[in-house]
């Protein structure tokens, strides 16, 4: 092994290139020996670097059809490496599912992307007459008879492997019927089950789509996101439609606080254990924008973090927030 530095890969002394293999069956584990050999045969006299770039069949000499073919270039043996590949491809899902024809077949379509079907699916709303989900292998297949708008969710899972989600907003036309272009916009959560989302459809191009998030308890809205890019910090989040969206409320678990009055000059504010790095700011009126981090350190009591604040008048505002 030996990189050539004035080629643009490396040469061909600079890497193994290993055969291929078909990997077909989905749980396919590839595992591979190398060998480790002494080079003896000829280097150049000036940089050091070997002159021999391939290997006869025999393992011995320099490859065929080249000026070291009687050369022996290859010595002693000096040890050997493993390395194993498992070809396991990680679940997702499908992005969009295509628009259909009333009494005209459906293009099968798998929307689990699973290297076996070891996965378990559900799933949600209607999808039109004559339409099918087989929940085992994940495919959407069929012949509809009704034409319309449909939303069709699924939700995935898989052993030690992340749920996932998605909802399909689809169209099915008339026959002979031209519908205008369109685009389909779907929502989600993350995390799975932090909060709740509305405004899927499909929209005509050029129309404003207007989608809204809501967290259920122990949770707080942070942003919407489009293709991983925040869009918007506002639960209501109108777009202007002109291809397919798939956006994704974000929302962070928000402890559960308690508060608890010592006596005329102290309060008692606690908070779960397994929220670590919240830090307790106060401020005199709500509509200030600057607050101040309290001096009192949280102490560890129980199952909680616990902190003693002084009470500085009738009236004050405390919070807990990340730094």
């Amino acid at each position: 092994m030996q990189i050539d530095y004035t080629a643009p890969d490396g040469g061909a002394r600079g890497k193994v290139v290993a055969a291929p293999q078909v990997l077909n069956q989905g749980d396919d584990v590839v595992t591979r020996r190398y060998e480790f050999y002494d080079y003896v045969g000829p280097t150049d006299a000036g940089s050091g670097e070997v002159l021999v770039d391939t290997v006869a069949p025999d393992g011995l000499h320099g490859g065929t059809n080249t000026a070291y073919a009687d050369t022996l270039v290859v010595g002693q043996y000096l040890g050997a490496q493993m390395s194993a590949f498992a070809a396991v491809q990680p679940l997702g899902l499908i992005d969009h599912l295509p628009d259909g024809v009333a009494n005209t077949p459906y293009p099968t379509r798998t929307v689990v992307i699973a290297s076996d079907t070891h996965f378990t699916a559900s799933s949600a709303g209607a999808l039109p007459d004559g339409l099918i989900f087989d929940p085992t292998t994940a495919r959407i297949y069929g012949t509809p008879t009704v034409s319309g708008q449909f939303q069709f969710r699924i939700r995935v899972s898989q052993t030690n492997g992340p749920t996932l989600a998605h909802t399909y907003s689809f169209s099915v036309a008339d026959a002979g019927v031209i519908l205008p272009p369109h685009s389909s916009v779907d929502t989600i959560s993350l995390p799975l089950d932090s909060g709740t989302t509305s405004g899927d459809g499909v929209y005509t191009n050029g129309t404003v789509a207007r989608v809204t998030a809501q967290s259920l308890p122990g949770f707080a809205f942070v942003n919407w996101t489009d293709n991983g890019q925040v869009v918007s910090t506002n639960r209501d989040y109108s777009l202007n439609i002109a291809l397919n969206h798939s956006l994704a409320a974000n929302f962070i678990a928000v402890p559960e606080v308690g508060l608890l009055r010592l006596n005329s000059a102290e309060l008692v504010l606690r908070w779960p254990t397994n929220f670590a790095g919240f830090i307790v700011q106060e401020s005199p009126e709500l509509s200030l924008p600057n607050w101040t981090t309290v001096s009192s350190v949280p102490a560890v009591v129980g199952t909680n973090f616990q902190a003693t604040l002084s009470i500085i008048d009738a009236k004050h505002f405390y919070r807990l927030t990340l730094p």
